[in-house]
């Protein structure tokens, strides 16, 4: 199965684009979309805007990491961190799993994380 959303400012050519399909596909209206891809979709209407946050995902990330009960900061990272390899590290922490849940957030709403999360990412291996 394939979804996919129309985005337009014209119901007729929505309802147009909708009856061209159903000539070769079988089509089904699921309604307005609320979440995608761990994205929460808000619409405004009457403003013609719609918003997408990853909220929930953060909470499921931050639960699977066992940082549930940290604070909030106003930066992604301290200035002056600088991070060295560890001679030795513990296979135990699922590291690139961490990082491979930042890049999602990175990639669909949180392009301001990408700094950190690439710097992060060279601590992979």
């Amino acid at each position: 199965m394939d979804v996919f959303f129309v985005f337009s400012d014209s119901p007729q050519d929505v309802s147009k684009l909708r009856v061209e399909l159903e000539r070769c596909l079988k089509v089904r209206d699921l309604g307005l979309a609320l979440e995608c891809l761990g994205m929460r979709l808000k619409w405004d209407a009457g403003g013609g805007v719609v918003s997408l946050d990853q909220a929930l995902y953060c909470l499921k990330v931050l639960e699977k990491f066992g940082m549930s009960e940290c604070l909030p900061i106003s930066i992604p990272m301290d200035p002056g961190l600088q991070l060295k390899r560890a001679e030795a590290c513990s296979r135990d922490y699922p590291y690139q799993s961490l990082i491979g849940s930042l890049m999602c957030l990175c990639v669909a709403t949180r392009p301001d994380l990408s700094c950190v999360v690439s710097y992060l990412s060279q601590f992979n291996n």
